[in-house]
């Protein structure tokens, strides 16, 4: 098992991903989710637009094992992939601990998109997350002040406004609620 970087062309990764998720290769993409507002409209409204950006453009990792003729196969037939990056005549093979590094600060990495064949004809619903009411206490699941409490002061949308003590100064910390959950 080998872990090898192919260059591709930068606004196609995610396509080239979900192309060659879908032909059964194990492709690892770290990314990060960006948010944007577009209009007075949406600003007026809180609304954020979400997207997701690859860490590293124009490249993607893939798991290279056994027999490489069908993956030599998929990588001629798309446009968007133009090879993999070379090291003294061979294919450029990352470190184990390389990847691991990465999966610890990148655990999930890009998921094949909800457009992808395998899932067209599934309905998209919107991710609904739960509603916290003025007071509830609730702690962030990860990063540095995971397990820190906090209560809600309010919920705008898919954030939360959250109050937090700092050596006795209360502060206002906007987050997104995914980043929470309930203190059990």
């Amino acid at each position: 098992m080998l872990w090898q970087i192919l260059k591709v062309k930068s606004d196609s990764v995610l396509n080239v991903h979900d192309y060659l998720s879908e032909n059964d290769i194990e492709v690892y993409t770290p990314f990060e989710t960006k948010y944007l507002r577009t209009s007075k409209q949406q600003r007026k409204k809180r609304v954020r637009i979400s997207y997701v950006e690859p860490l590293f453009k124009g490249y993607l990792i893939i798991k290279v094992e056994g027999n490489t003729n069908k993956l030599a196969e998929l990588i001629a037939k798309n446009a968007n992939i133009y090879g993999f990056i070379m090291h003294n005549d061979a294919p450029y093979c990352l470190s184990l601990n390389a990847i691991d590094d990465l999966k610890e600060i990148y655990p999930t990495g890009y998921k094949t998109s909800k457009h992808s064949k395998k899932n067209r004809q599934k309905k998209y619903k919107p991710d609904v997350f739960k509603q916290y009411s003025p007071g509830e206490l609730v702690q962030f699941k990860t990063g540095s002040m995971a397990g820190l409490q906090l209560s809600v002061q309010s919920q705008v949308d898919n954030n939360l406004i959250l109050m937090l003590n700092i050596l006795g100064t209360p502060r206002k910390v906007e987050t997104a609620i995914e980043n929470i959950k309930s203190v059990t």
